[in-house]
């Protein structure tokens, strides 16, 4: 396959360095183009829209932002010599004596994290010529040259290809490994740390991966998927952990039984110092990594779908951020990677941070939001990536133990309402009295006070939530919506612009965009300016890893990738995203609902939920749901209608056979939603609860935790059945 001609933004011109574009960069939505999204003429279709673009590329996309920098590769190269003394990584080390994380950080500077690219990639290489002799025999020391049919990514067959798999949580060795493949051109396939042994045995065998990265506790699991006699191409193993003989005998007798050699990470490196390689810098047409993404309408692990991303897909996600991301303005610029990096987004912004010279810190534990918190209280960071979740937690916290006092109550109605009036530019938005002896106290408490920007993906969230935080904190935000097909972006909204606040913003220069009607759910371009989302475009993905039959049904004849998500432009030009096209239904009144609004608006505004699926059909004119509680919520209920000493199985009986309590806790979930104005309709109308109803096991959600549908209605069957043989509880009252 040919690279396609690479277009820089407009604000490159001939000769200019790449810190002179970045100067440039970002665009300003109140006086460029960058903010308005244009129709290209004569290109309206039956069925479908024009073709939608930023009005700065519609003469043509564009893929990068500046000639050098063309790869992952070439940022990292580019920011190594201009940071290199500079701190990359900060993590806490783990001391197994003590059995405990330090309390104190260790850092890497770019000079040690390149040389640390550079042992690993060279192990890496050496492992796989040891065990794979005569299929990398072209390798040469004294050249920059590799087997040509081994690392060509851009063919249709990639079986000959070493692809490096991935399954640990996010910490600086999972950093290290990604970005020695950078350098060395190897196609990794990232694990979520919390996948099922089915979807583990799964991308192992569909990848035939020789060689995988995992934790210490990890190993057995996968030994034991070994010997079902599927994982025959997997021959290494490599423990991040420390591992001693003398203490992990048992690991390393039972993989040498299993026909695999073991390493723990120090041994990776030093192998590396012994056996050293030159760097394999790879083109903008090769694929850096596979993203396994999991369906949602049946098994996720049956439907794994293995996104092959190239460097210029990433180079294009990272040239949609240049020109629109505000880089904060703090001589040491500093961010928590928290978001699992098997997710592309999480990986995309860490792409940016090395761009701007950010300090990226590790959590101690990435899966637990209560501690994120502790974690960012002690780094302070400058900006902030995160999810929905995190941001109406927080929000809930605040109102949960403040919002009865006066001086709380009538601050944040202040400050929202000169947000407002500054056109949400949150530089503009202080109040010198109720900062100086309210909020900037809170904003220090929680580890904010340095924050000037808070980036949020993954899902949508209330306008409300958004609007709640950047008034209180005086900290712009900037949203997105974006897939692993489109390397996490497709349209971004920018930091202190009313028309974008609120909403996933004007599509990015890196794309196009088509809606596609659909008439049956009644979204179309001539009625509303809303449809099927389609996008073409540098950015794209270019197909999925050995499975033809999704490509075909993926992409039309012209190239179209067809998203499955429902969007509509609104008058100020932003991208505003409905729900998934299979998660919109009819109730048996008429009326249409997104499922997905529904579950992220009780989700996000009742802190007390950890897990929701909501059902309804055209047989049916109202919605029910299951609903995981917390189980301190239930045990310190209110109402005092439970015994606090009964087991959860026990209290989960109780609740579920006690109208009367769950007309309360469900009146109060649906006072709870109230400000995000969701029609009754839309409203759940009766409940059943569990306390964790759905799991990764049982794949009723996938590792990123969207629900499985399907596989969660035959989990619930009988109790959905009940529900409405028992009507509905919630009627709609002046609460």
């Amino acid at each position: 396959m040919s690279t396609p001609p690479l277009i820089p933004l407009p604000v490159y011109q001939n000769g200019l360095s790449v810190d002179s574009v970045l100067k440039k960069l970002p665009y300003n939505p109140y006086s460029s183009p960058i903010a308005n999204v244009i129709a290209l003429p004569n290109t309206k279709i039956d069925g479908y829209s024009p073709i939608l673009r930023n009005e700065i590329s519609k003469d043509r996309l564009h893929s990068i932002f500046h000639p050098q920098i063309t790869t992952l590769f070439d940022n990292f190269n580019y920011n190594l010599k201009k940071y290199s003394k500079k701190n990359l990584l900060a993590h806490k080390a783990y001391n197994f004596n003590k059995k405990r994380f330090n309390n104190y950080y260790s850092f890497l500077t770019f000079k040690q994290v390149d040389e640390l690219r550079s042992y690993i990639g060279s192990a890496l290489l050496y492992l796989f010529n040891d065990i794979h002799n005569n299929n990398f025999n072209n390798i040469n020391k004294n050249t920059n040259t590799i087997n040509s049919a081994l690392l060509n990514p851009n063919s249709n067959n990639i079986k000959n290809n070493f692809i490096l798999t991935i399954l640990a949580p996010n910490c600086y060795q999972w950093f290290l490994v990604d970005f020695a493949c950078h350098a060395y051109s190897i196609i990794n396939a990232p694990l979520y740390y919390n996948s099922n042994n089915e979807s583990i045995e799964k991308i192992l065998e569909i990848t035939q991966s020789p060689i995988l990265i995992l934790t210490r506790d990890k190993i057995l699991k996968v030994l034991n998927l070994k010997k079902n006699g599927k994982l025959d191409s997997l021959k290494i193993l490599i423990s991040i952990d420390p591992l001693s003989m003398d203490f992990d005998s048992n690991l390393f007798n039972t993989s040498y039984n299993a026909n695999c050699l073991l390493y723990d990470f120090h041994s990776l490196i030093e192998i590396g110092k012994l056996n050293y390689y030159p760097f394999i810098a790879p083109t903008p047409n090769d694929v850096y990594t596979i993203s396994f993404t999991s369906g949602t309408t049946t098994n996720s692990s049956n439907v794994l779908k293995g996104v092959q991303l190239s460097h210029a897909n990433a180079i294009a996600s990272l040239t949609s951020m240049c020109a629109t991301v505000l880089k904060p303005k703090s001589s040491y610029l500093r961010s928590l990677c928290f978001l699992p990096l098997a997710h592309i987004y999480s990986r995309n912004c860490l792409n940016y941070e090395i761009l701007i010279g950010s300090t990226i810190y590790f959590p101690e534990d990435s899966d637990n939001h209560k501690k994120i918190f502790r974690d960012i209280k002690l780094i302070k960071p400058t900006h902030f990536i995160t999810i929905p979740r995190v941001l109406t937690q927080l929000e809930l916290i605040l109102k949960n133990k403040l919002n009865d006092k006066f001086c709380f109550s009538r601050g944040s109605n202040n400050k929202i309402s000169g947000l407002r009036k500054e056109d949400y530019n949150s530089n503009k938005n202080s109040s010198f009295i109720y900062d100086k002896i309210l909020f900037n106290r809170i904003k220090k408490k929680l580890g904010f006070e340095k924050t000037e920007i808070i980036v949020v993906g993954g899902n949508s969230i209330p306008r409300e939530n958004i609007e709640f935080l950047s008034a209180l904190f005086n900290i712009g935000f900037i949203q997105g919506y974006g897939l692993t097909e489109t390397h996490s972006i497709v349209s971004q909204s920018f930091i202190n612009h009313k028309p974008s606040f609120g909403t996933t913003g004007p599509i990015g220069p890196c794309i196009e965009v088509r809606l596609k009607n659909i008439p049956s759910l009644d979204y179309t371009w001539n009625k509303n300016k809303s449809g099927e989302i389609l996008v073409r475009g540098p950015i794209v993905f270019q197909r999925y890893f050995r499975n033809e039959e999704l490509n075909t049904q993926h992409f039309d004849k012209d190239g179209w990738f067809k998203t499955g998500d429902i969007g509509y432009i609104d008058d100020d030009n932003n991208l505003n995203i409905v729900d998934r096209v299979k998660n919109v239904l009819v109730l048996s009144n008429g009326k249409c609902i997104s499922i997905d609004k529904v579950e992220n608006t009780y989700f996000n505004c009742n802190s007390v939920i950890n897990q929701i699926y909501c059902f309804g059909n055209d047989k049916k004119n109202y919605l029910v749901a299951i609903i995981g509680l917390d189980a301190n919520y239930i045990i310190n209920f209110k109402y005092k209608k439970i015994e606090r000493k009964e087991q959860l199985k026990e209290l989960k009986y109780r609740i579920n056979n006690n109208l009367e309590v769950k007309k309360l806790i469900l009146r109060d979930f649906n006072y709870n939603i109230e400000r995000v104005g969701l029609q009754n309709y839309e409203k759940i109308h009766n409940v059943y609860f569990e306390f964790e109803p759905f799991s990764v096991i049982d794949n009723t959600i996938t590792p990123t935790l969207k629900t499985v549908r399907e596989r969660s209605f035959y989990k619930f069957k009988y109790e959905i059945e009940e529900m409405y043989n028992e009507g509905k509880l919630f009627i709609k009252t002046n609460l």
